[in-house]
């Protein structure tokens, strides 16, 4: 009965080990990452942006964040302007899969 105590125990620690050990690495992934200047996977276009708003010790440069936030706004609307002109011919909506209707 001892025996299988211990051997719960250090499944247990190795199991604790294998976990803790993990979770280290993950976290001096996340340093590392932090430290890469990217907070999450964003497009090259806006990497390209951030790196011309930084500027010597660190600072954004406001003109360029607009200029920025002004060609986001841009496309935007160019892509709302392409779904108001889909709307606007119409659409044909056909239905595939009716759903069963319940007796009252």
């Amino acid at each position: 009965m001892n025996k299988n105590i211990a051997n719960t125990n250090r499944s247990s620690r190795a199991y604790s080990n294998i976990v803790l050990t993990a979770i280290a690495v993950l976290l001096a992934v996340l340093v590392v990452d932090s430290n890469s200047g990217l907070v999450g996977p964003i497009s090259s276009a806006s990497a390209q942006h951030a790196e011309r708003q930084r500027s010597v010790g660190g600072f954004v440069d406001p003109a360029v964040q607009r200029i920025t936030i002004i060609a986001e706004l841009n496309e935007l609307n160019g892509r709302l302007k392409r779904i108001e002109r889909t709307m606007a011919k119409g659409l044909n909506v056909r239905l595939l899969n009716a759903p069963v209707e319940r007796e009252k």
